[in-house]
């Protein structure tokens, strides 16, 4: 055993190598990169920003904004509910008519 484990198991305290963090902490652009990727493909979105930063696993407020940026481009349908969070769509079967 390392001398770590043994001054552990002997009662005595070791000190433990400093371990990085589970989940690193990522730059703005890698949240935005991970969000655009995730809406670029074919099938349907419909997405709240809170149920696309869960999914995802990025902050909250950049999900908020890259939708809404979507949504001014005309990429995606904001659709405005008096109740719940807004949620934001596109059905490509439903748009090519």
């Amino acid at each position: 055993m390392t001398a770590a484990l043994l001054r552990t198991s002997e009662g005595g305290s070791a000190a433990s190598p400093r371990r990085p963090p589970l989940f690193g902490r990522r730059s703005r652009a890698d949240d935005e990169r991970r969000i655009h990727q995730f809406l670029q493909g074919e099938s349907a979105v419909s997405e709240t920003p809170i149920s696309l930063a869960g999914k995802l696993g990025v902050d909250l407020q950049i999900a908020r904004n890259v939708l809404e940026d979507l949504a001014d481009a005309g990429e995606l349908r904001r659709r405005v509910f008096p109740d719940i969070e807004w949620m934001y769509c596109r059905f490509p079967s439903l748009d090519e008519r």
